[in-house]
């Protein structure tokens, strides 16, 4: 491919930053006595959850990004965002290649749709950080 091809083919490039401030869910604060108490998994599994609590509690964001690259669009998330967020991503701009990236920031853990948090499980119930909201 040429250069001037590549030029042509990438024409529009561009990143931005957006930092959000997701709620956190309910009882992140009451971990902290745990880790004198609890198990090397259960620290392992809720350091990062407190570490963000902390920093939130400080002030500070978390960035939300994206990068156009001619008609690529990549999304990259906070969290371990569900699947959804791809679909949801990609139905916005059918006509476009459209990726969504999570692990952003992963204090937050799993990051699920409003629905699933009413379903329960794992991913919405103890390994997330955040509420509803995050969606």
């Amino acid at each position: 491919m040429s250069s001037f091809a590549f030029v042509k083919l990438f024409n529009t490039i561009h990143w931005s930053v957006e930092p959000i401030t997701l709620i956190p869910a309910s009882g992140i604060e009451k971990l902290e006595a745990g880790l004198k108490t609890e198990t090397s998994v259960f620290i392992a599994n809720n350091i990062s959850k407190l570490i963000w609590q902390k920093r939130l509690q400080a002030g500070k964001k978390i960035d939300k990004s994206s990068l156009v690259v001619g008609k690529v669009r990549a999304v990259h998330l906070p969290g371990e965002p569900f699947v959804k967020y791809q679909l949801a991503a990609k139905a916005l701009k059918p006509n476009l290649f459209v990726t969504v990236a999570g692990y952003g920031d992963y204090g937050l853990g799993h990051i699920g749709t409003a629905v699933a948090y009413g379903e329960g499980g794992y991913e919405t119930g103890q390994a997330s950080g955040v509420t509803t909201d995050a969606e």
